[in-house]
């Protein structure tokens, strides 16, 4: 779907008023629903890799904010070691 297409004129304003017609607790979801919609209008084969980077990067932003509050791992309690 190209951003100058009818396609995506019938699509921006309908994800628009849904978002804000969601509770703002789910928003966030209808946002990745409508990103993967948008990008695999483009090309379908690549939602493999689309769907394995966003858990990635949710992964890695989860244990990022762990590590930023100093909790400790199940390793480092098991060990008995220090939380940084």
């Amino acid at each position: 779907m190209l951003f100058n297409s009818i396609d995506f004129l019938m699509f921006f304003p309908v994800v628009t008023i849904l978002y804000f017609l969601i509770p703002k607790k789910y928003r966030y979801l209808w946002l990745l629903a409508a990103s993967h919609y948008f990008y695999m209008k483009w090309e379908v084969k690549y939602v493999l890799l689309l769907l394995f980077s966003t858990t990635v990067t949710y992964v890695c932003g989860i244990l990022t904010d762990k590590i930023d509050r100093g909790e400790c791992t199940e390793e480092e309690k098991i060990r008995g070691k220090n939380c940084v």
